[in-house]
């Protein structure tokens, strides 16, 4: 009985090949991306996990921040992204990449931070307010910055998901009337 239900997987498998490598297309280049994005949102003021450190190296490219905590560990930072793509990773920083470089190198201050969830390719903590000396970057600039971000990402993102959906539909319907599941 259960090769029997094997062989009728292996043989529908077979039979939708082009519409399940389509969809496997679709969930993997766009939807994943689209839904780490979303399912982390900024979080409250309040939940953020604060780290006293400093800074070693500051980047346009991320990691932006390279910092030694109190403990010794060396660890990487990024600022958060409304945007984030499998050949890309997450967008540009959400207040100005000439910001970034006015941050001084060895300065010692507090990060405020968080952990992206349901991101399975690397560990990737955000940094969504920074203290460091005359320098300070606040959580609401960098909200606002990344709120932006997001809905002009959102906008891009529901162009590209329908031209996608619209060409899978339409390669799936032909792959399907080709077969004869259509009548």
């Amino acid at each position: 009985m259960f090769v029997n239900f094997l062989k009728i997987i292996s043989r529908e498998v077979k039979r939708y090949k082009n519409s399940i490598i389509f969809l496997t297309m679709y969930v993997t280049v766009l939807l994943y991306p689209l839904m780490v994005v979303i399912l982390n949102p900024p979080p409250l003021e309040r939940n953020l996990v604060t780290l006293h450190a400093r800074v070693i190296r500051m980047s346009q490219e991320r990691p932006n921040v390279t910092a030694a905590t109190q403990d010794g560990t060396v660890q990487n930072f990024d600022f958060p992204s409304g945007s984030y793509s499998l050949t890309h990773g997450f967008g540009p920083v959400p207040f100005g990449k000439t910001r970034l470089l006015e941050i001084p190198l060895g300065c010692s201050g507090e990060l405020k931070t968080d952990q992206i969830r349901l991101f399975f390719l690397q560990r990737v903590t955000r940094i969504w307010e920074l203290h460091c000396g005359k320098f300070v970057i606040l959580y609401d600039d960098i909200r606002a910055g990344y709120r932006r971000d997001f809905v002009i990402n959102a906008w891009l993102n529901a162009v590209g998901h329908l031209f996608f959906l619209s060409l899978c539909g339409l390669i799936i319907y032909s792959d399907w009337k080709k077969k004869g599941s259509l009548r």
